[in-house]
């Protein structure tokens, strides 16, 4: 991941797990101790925080701070799972996908059988 990716996907982060929290920018851009514009920057993928501003934003949002910095999970897993099939035949790639849907489906199935149940 470049340094750009970085800040693109902490900007991200930090939109979403503020406005979960009803934050405004000003009240936690106040309580980090930083100016309204520079956390913008942030939110923007514009600038990258130094740790002690990372870690007072973190507290700010009650997050820790691998929780701005990773990726979603299920984006993380379909990263992964791409990088294992791309060198590998169509046939493999081909029968993968099937399994995978094979498997959504029979989870689908399973899901709303036991929500019928409940």
């Amino acid at each position: 991941m470049t340094k750009d990716e970085l800040q693109q996907l902490l900007g991200q982060n930090l939109r979403k797990y503020r406005i979960e929290r009803n934050v405004t920018q000003e009240a936690l851009a106040e309580e980090a101790g930083i100016s309204t514009t520079y956390y913008a920057a942030l939110e923007n993928g514009r600038k990258s925080p130094s740790m002690l501003f990372l870690r007072q934003i973190a507290d700010g949002l009650n997050v820790s701070i691998d929780y701005l910095l990773r990726e979603e999970q299920a984006s993380y897993h379909t990263k992964n799972i791409a990088m294992i099939l791309e060198d590998q035949p169509v046939e493999i790639v081909s029968s993968i996908e099937k399994l995978a849907r094979l498997c959504v489906n029979e989870f689908a199935d399973n899901e709303r059988t036991s929500n019928r149940d409940e």
